[in-house]
């Protein structure tokens, strides 16, 4: 990826968690399952690594102001993926066939910015031609056998984009987002208004804040900001952004509540969508909105030895595409096959001078929104509002800032509205009669369990008079509406009520609990005086048993320690014969140990002095052989330095009889 330009715009060719082999290998088995042939496949990848090798073309500024072509994967690569010659792709990029007034052809070198537009431009073209392809495969694949009375169809829609840097991407999606919103109101609206109207209940509180100013501004003629966008396509002269704001800004500023200028920055404008504020910067609107494809182009691709481009590009795989219909108030001539200038142009013969000729990125768009909402109103729709907590993928996570964006944007808060401007509680007449019954119940109604419908109905509204205001609930034919809010006050008076009750049997209990309780007392107080009598007769008793049992302890403690003293006084004389005898006898041992402990000693001592004095010979030897080397070392130095001071001073005496040598011979010879 990182070897093609097209592929790293976006700074990003590799997500974490993502096997992009994996998924290639997916990608081919689902082909296969809706019945795409393995040479099909091979064509289309063929056909995708010419659109990569497109994407890396080197343009320079030649002689002349001719662009020059380069193809730095190998001209040869490129024009066998392409099925032509590169030659014809050198021409097709860098010169552009001009009709003139009088219907000659004039050729126009182009330079690298409008070759490099005419690149992008084929390979948005041929990639859009492929996916249409791909679709129409998609489509075979699950067609029914016969003809089905009516469909499912899903839209799947993000919502509303509001990014730092906003552009004519974005305005897009907004602008589509408006319309789509708009419908989603509309449809509330008509439910909201129908299920009073069934009820029999006046609908004109309901007020439908449309939308309707926003969308005029971005798409009504003449000075919608698409339709002034395409103004500016159509002028010959280069492209200037600058100019286009200005245009806005004259048109709607201070004109149109939706349009505003930002306090900074001279590059952009504001729209005021239901959503919010968004900025949106001019820079490339122009560029972006021209369909930059030019003849030479499309006959390149036409006529390509490549089977499935030369198909998916021909007339006949264009006119069975999917095609999208017209504006009310557009010619039917002006919209061409797959949305391209060139079918206006294979249509009049000559390049577009007026607003039906020129299909735009906006118009093209507005076209198939169009198409879209008329396909909405047809049928019924039902709406899925999918709510992101959070941006890191976490478990038990909410952003309540995003949550609310997103409420927001997806117009839920919008429907809230809607239903709280007029009766958004409702209940049946037995519900209702059996949730507040309690209300009621002195008042002659029959219980819940046994009302029939009539009885239900007058037992709700007997309740709603009693408890609310006149313009706090409304009833219906077969359900009571109520303003929001008011089901936490009849609730809450349903808690008084069943308060007020809960009182007064409490308090009875509490009389019968207390009257239990005293007499369980009174029994108690009987229990506790026989067992603190008990006790206490206990306690004396406890008291004599331990005075007989300490007397007893004494006397028998005097018996035993005279009976002990005697022992004693035995055991004391027989321990010292005993002690006597065996000191004698250790008397003995020890004087013949102390004999030998002393020889040995005298043995181990001189054996140490042995060790000790031939350690300190050798201690000394060693320090006397180190002193005499080191004074024969620096006696050999100095030896050596006195030898060199001797040779110096002969070759000092010899050099000074040469030179006495030499005056003589010169004196001699003069």
């Amino acid at each position: 990826a990182l070897d093609f330009d097209i592929l790293t715009k976006g700074a990003c060719t590799e997500i974490d968690d993502i096997d992009d082999a994996e998924d290639f290998e997916d990608l081919k088995k689902a082909m296969a399952d809706v019945g795409i042939a393995e040479e099909e496949r091979g064509d289309i990848w063929r056909l995708l690594a010419a659109l990569m090798h497109l994407g890396n073309l080197k343009l320079e500024e030649g002689e002349g102001g001719r662009s020059e072509v380069s193809a730095p994967s190998g001209e040869e690569l490129l024009a066998s993926l392409l099925g032509c010659d590169f030659s014809a792709v050198r021409s097709a990029v860098c010169v552009r066939q001009v009709r003139s007034g009088r219907g000659s052809l004039m050729s126009m070198n182009l330079d690298p910015g409008q070759a490099r537009q005419g690149v992008e431009a084929l390979i948005k073209h041929c990639y859009g031609s492929l996916f249409h392809f791909l679709v129409k495969k998609i489509n075979q694949s699950h067609a029914l056998t016969m003809d089905a009375p009516s469909f499912i169809g899903i839209l799947d829609i993000f919502g509303f984009e509001i990014m730092n840097y906003n552009s004519l991407s974005q305005l897009c999606i907004n602008f589509a987002n408006e319309k789509l919103q708009q419908q989603f109101n509309h449809q509330v609206f008509v439910l909201e208004k129908m299920a009073y109207e069934a009820e029999g209940i006046d609908s004109s509180a309901i007020k439908f804040q449309d939308n309707q100013p926003v969308i005029d501004l971005v798409s009504k003629k003449p000075s919608g900001l698409f339709v002034v966008l395409e103004e500016h396509c159509l002028m010959s002269r280069a492209p200037d952004n600058k100019a286009l704001l200005h245009t806005f800004n004259s048109t709607h500023d201070g004109k149109h509540p939706n349009y505003a200028k930002p306090r900074f920055g001279d590059e952009s404008f504001v729209v005021k969508h239901f959503a919010g504020d968004v900025e949106y910067l001019t820079a490339n609107f122009i560029e972006k909105n021209n369909d930059s494809l030019t003849e030479e182009l499309l006959d390149l691709t036409k006529f390509s030895k490549n089977a499935l481009l030369a198909d998916i590009m021909s007339d006949k795989e264009m006119e069975e595409g999917d095609e999208f219909d017209q504006l009310p108030d557009a010619p039917r001539d002006s919209i061409g096959p797959r949305g391209s200038i060139m079918g206006q142009r294979r249509s009049t013969g000559r390049g577009g001078r007026g607003m039906a000729a020129l299909n735009t990125v906006s118009f093209v768009f507005r076209s198939q929104l169009e198409k879209l909402a008329e396909a909405l109103r047809a049928t019924t729709p039902h709406y899925i509002k999918c709510i992101k907590p959070n941006g890191s993928k976490s478990a038990s996570t909410a952003n309540d800032k995003l949550v609310l964006e997103q409420l927001r944007y997806s117009g839920v808060l919008e429907v809230v509205r809607i239903r709280r401007e007029g009766f958004p509680l409702r209940m049946s007449f037995a519900d209702f009669h059996k949730r507040f019954e309690i209300l009621c119940f002195k008042d002659g109604f029959a219980s819940s369990k046994k009302a029939d419908e009539s009885e239900a109905e007058r037992a709700a509204a007997h309740i709603c008079a009693k408890c609310l205001n006149a313009d706090e609930y409304a009833k219906g034919t077969t359900k009571m509406f109520l303003r929001n809010g008011l089901l936490e006050k009849l609730t809450a008076l349903v808690n008084e009520v069943y308060a007020s009750m809960a009182t007064r049997l409490q308090s009875r209990q509490r009389t019968n609990v207390a009257k239990r309780g005293f007499a369980a007392t009174k029994m108690s107080t009987v229990k506790l005086q026989n067992l603190q009598r008990m006790l206490a007769k206990k306690r004396e008793f406890g008291r004599q048993k331990r005075a007989t049992v300490t007397a007893q302890t004494f006397l028998r403690g005097q018996t035993e320690r005279r009976r002990f003293a005697q022992k004693k006084e035995a055991a004391i004389k027989i321990e010292g014969l005993v002690r006597g005898r065996q000191a004698s006898e250790g008397y003995k041992k020890t004087k013949a140990s102390i004999k030998l402990q002393s020889r040995m000693r005298s043995q181990w001592a001189a054996r140490d002095l042995k060790r000790s004095k031939k350690a300190q010979a050798k201690i000394g030897a060693i320090v006397r052989g180190k002193q005499g080397r080191d004074t024969w070392r620096r006696t050999r130095e100095l030896v050596v330095q006195l030898q060199a001071l001797e040779r110096r001073r002969e070759r000092r005496k010899g050099r000074q009889k040469k030179r006495r040598f030499g005056i003589c011979r010169e004196y001699l010879c003069n």
